[in-house]
Protein backbone atom coordinates (compact mmCIF):
# COMPACT_ATOMS: atom_id res chain seq x y z
CA UNK A 1 0.00 0.00 0.00
CA UNK A 2 1.20 3.40 -1.31
CA UNK A 3 0.87 6.30 0.69
CA UNK A 4 -1.45 9.36 -1.11
CA UNK A 5 0.79 11.98 -2.37
CA UNK A 6 4.40 13.28 -1.20
CA UNK A 7 3.77 15.10 1.46
CA UNK A 8 6.92 14.19 2.90
CA UNK A 9 9.70 14.98 0.45
CA UNK A 10 7.59 18.72 -0.46
CA UNK A 11 7.81 19.44 3.83
CA UNK A 12 11.57 18.26 3.12
CA UNK A 13 11.88 20.50 0.10
CA UNK A 14 10.71 23.75 1.97
CA UNK A 15 13.14 23.03 4.74
CA UNK A 16 15.66 23.18 2.89
CA UNK A 17 15.19 26.35 1.08
CA UNK A 18 14.53 27.68 4.11
CA UNK A 19 17.62 26.68 6.00
CA UNK A 20 19.68 27.16 2.88
CA UNK A 21 17.94 30.56 2.19
CA UNK A 22 18.56 31.59 5.78
CA UNK A 23 22.60 30.42 5.61
CA UNK A 24 22.80 32.54 2.40
CA UNK A 25 21.13 35.91 4.14
CA UNK A 26 23.34 35.20 7.12
CA UNK A 27 26.51 35.27 5.01
CA UNK A 28 25.12 37.97 3.33
CA UNK A 29 23.96 40.43 6.33
CA UNK A 30 28.01 39.14 7.76
CA UNK A 31 29.79 40.22 4.67
CA UNK A 32 27.85 43.79 4.72
CA UNK A 33 28.87 44.19 8.18
CA UNK A 34 32.25 43.59 7.91
CA UNK A 35 32.30 45.93 4.83
CA UNK A 36 30.77 48.80 7.03
CA UNK A 37 33.03 48.45 9.72
CA UNK A 38 36.06 48.25 7.57
CA UNK A 39 34.95 51.58 5.97
CA UNK A 40 34.58 53.15 9.46
CA UNK A 41 37.74 51.91 10.62
CA UNK A 42 39.36 53.36 7.72
CA UNK A 43 37.74 56.75 8.05
CA UNK A 44 38.50 56.71 11.73
CA UNK A 45 41.51 58.87 13.45
CA UNK A 46 42.94 57.06 16.39
CA UNK A 47 46.09 58.19 18.73
CA UNK A 48 48.31 55.36 17.41
CA UNK A 49 48.56 55.44 13.71
CA UNK A 50 49.17 51.68 14.12
CA UNK A 51 46.43 50.97 16.00
CA UNK A 52 44.63 51.85 12.38
CA UNK A 53 46.43 48.82 10.93
CA UNK A 54 46.28 46.66 13.85
CA UNK A 55 42.08 46.89 13.56
CA UNK A 56 42.44 47.11 9.46
CA UNK A 57 44.03 43.73 10.40
CA UNK A 58 42.13 42.25 12.80
CA UNK A 59 38.65 42.94 11.00
CA UNK A 60 40.62 41.64 7.69
CA UNK A 61 41.83 38.32 9.20
CA UNK A 62 38.69 37.61 11.17
CA UNK A 63 36.01 38.45 9.30
CA UNK A 64 32.50 38.72 10.87
CA UNK A 65 34.10 38.36 14.11
CA UNK A 66 36.37 40.97 13.60
CA UNK A 67 33.91 43.44 12.90
CA UNK A 68 32.27 42.68 15.86
CA UNK A 69 34.72 43.13 18.37
CA UNK A 70 35.67 46.61 16.87
CA UNK A 71 32.03 47.42 16.87
CA UNK A 72 32.45 47.06 20.70
CA UNK A 73 36.08 48.12 21.64
CA UNK A 74 37.49 50.07 18.57
CA UNK A 75 35.03 52.17 17.59
CA UNK A 76 35.36 53.98 21.45
CA UNK A 77 39.43 54.27 20.88
CA UNK A 78 38.88 56.67 17.63
CA UNK A 79 37.17 59.50 16.03
CA UNK A 80 35.76 60.79 12.76
CA UNK A 81 37.57 63.70 11.56
CA UNK A 82 34.85 66.08 11.66
CA UNK A 83 34.06 65.19 15.25
CA UNK A 84 36.04 67.31 18.19
CA UNK A 85 39.46 66.31 18.99
CA UNK A 86 39.10 63.66 22.18
CA UNK A 87 41.63 65.15 25.47
CA UNK A 88 44.58 65.48 24.78
CA UNK A 89 45.27 64.53 21.45
CA UNK A 90 47.05 67.21 19.00
CA UNK A 91 44.77 67.72 16.00
CA UNK A 92 47.51 67.34 12.60
CA UNK A 93 49.06 70.18 11.27
CA UNK A 94 47.12 71.46 8.13
CA UNK A 95 48.34 70.33 4.57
Amino acid sequence: MQPHGDNGAIAVTIFMIALYGGMILLGIAATVLWIVEMVDVVRRQFKDPNEKLVWVLVIALTHWIGALIYMSVGKKQGWLPDQNWPPGVAPPPPP
